[in-house]
């Protein structure tokens, strides 16, 4: 007897292993159909040989390929060859790229490659329209062609990206970017026209990519570690920021070595630029003195959520009961913040406020905290 379409859904949807639901694939036709797309739809793969077998499915049975909607690879091999290092199969990417070929629906796709680099060839017979991307790819020409066609691409994590050319000229009062035509690895204009959120470790890649464009979350960090190299990247960021095409909500800047003068002068030139910000960190919270002038520019931002506050130096370290007094003098002057995150070290501590009182959230995602939409 044949079931409705939802009544295979329903009980699709209450089986939780894998090998169950291959098995409901060969109990019957309507089976079948439900039960693969459950079992496709999100894709982890892992381990290699596992890898290479999956990928050998797909590309036998392209209709599977179109039923994946989020790929997650995990480039990291882990058998030892015969000199004790380890590779991964030969044939791998050639069979990676292969099934990018074939999930031509693919709408989230990670690459995470661990102990080697990989190049974004294995993307040029794609024809998904990504939503997300996470890219462990090497900067190329293939990655930049591959971004170029991406115009429903809204979240971007890049782990590379090129340093300015010698050959490009930056024009600061409107923004635009003149290189030579031998210049390849720049991205069009007016390509990634939906990108809301972005994340890269380089400074460079957030000035090439958010101006014109409406990213509104941005995580980045400062790669020099002298105040005249950071003071220059802090002024190339905050003019881009300011050049995106809708208002940058939040912002997450990492330093290598966090000081309250530099700090200081973060929160001074953001307060100015970005006024609207409701996420920002990290900022050195200062001990001393130097605090009032640190709460005087926090006053201006009248729409901040959530603060991460580095207090590593701090002796004693504060206690968690120490950081809700923290948190709760800090609203004094600006009353909008109801997340607080404490940094010391590699611990981080968020404290909430929840019906009106301030209480510790071992429970928090912490590490997308910056991505939560609060507008």
């Amino acid at each position: 007897m044949e079931l409705s379409r939802e009544a295979y859904q329903l009980i699709v949807q209450h089986v939780n292993s894998r090998s169950d639901l291959y098995a409901l694939t060969l109990t019957s036709r309507a089976f079948q159909r439900t039960a693969e797309r459950a079992l496709y739809n999100t894709l982890v793969l892992s381990d290699p040989s596992i890898t290479v077998n999956i990928c050998r499915t797909l590309s036998h049975n392209p209709h599977l390929g179109a039923l994946v909607d989020a790929l997650t690879i995990l480039a990291s091999p882990h058998e030892e060859d015969d000199d004790g290092g380890a590779e991964l199969p030969g044939e791998y990417w050639v069979r990676i790229a292969s099934t990018l070929a074939q999930t031509t629906r693919l709408r989230h796709l990670n690459i995470h490659a661990s102990g080697e680099t990989v190049f974004a060839w294995v993307l040029r017979e794609a024809k998904f329209k990504l939503e997300s991307f996470c890219c462990d790819l090497a900067w190329d020409e293939d990655l930049v062609n591959f971004l170029n066609f991406q115009n429903r691409l809204r979240d971007l994590y890049l782990s590379d990206f090129p340093p300015p050319s010698p050959s490009s000229i930056h024009d600061e009062k409107s923004g635009a970017t003149e290189s030579s035509s031998s210049n390849n690895l720049a991205i069009r204009p007016d390509a990634l026209p939906a990108l809301s959120i972005l994340e890269c470790s380089f400074i460079d890649a957030i000035a090439a990519l958010v101006p014109g464009r409406p990213v509104t979350r941005v995580k980045t960090c400062f790669s020099r570690e002298d105040v005249p190299g950071k003071t220059e990247e802090l002024r190339k960021l905050a003019a881009s920021l300011q050049r995106s095409s809708t208002r940058v909500r939040s912002l997450d800047l990492a330093d290598a070595s966090y000081t309250e003068d530099f700090s200081l002068a973060v929160l001074g030139t953001m307060q100015r630029h970005l006024p609207e910000l409701r996420y920002f960190g990290t900022l050195v919270l200062p001990v001393g003195l130097e605090r009032l002038q640190f709460f005087a520019m926090l006053m201006r931002l009248r729409s901040l959520h959530t603060i991460e506050l580095e207090v590593s130096e701090w002796d004693p370290v504060p206690t968690p009961q120490a950081m809700r007094a923290l948190a709760s003098e800090l609203r004094l002057y600006c009353p909008s913040i109801k997340c607080f995150v404490f940094v010391q070290e590699f611990e981080r501590t968020v404290v909430r406020l929840v019906n009106a009182r301030l209480t510790v959230d071992p429970e928090a995602n912490i590490e997308n905290l910056w991505r939560e939409d609060r507008s």
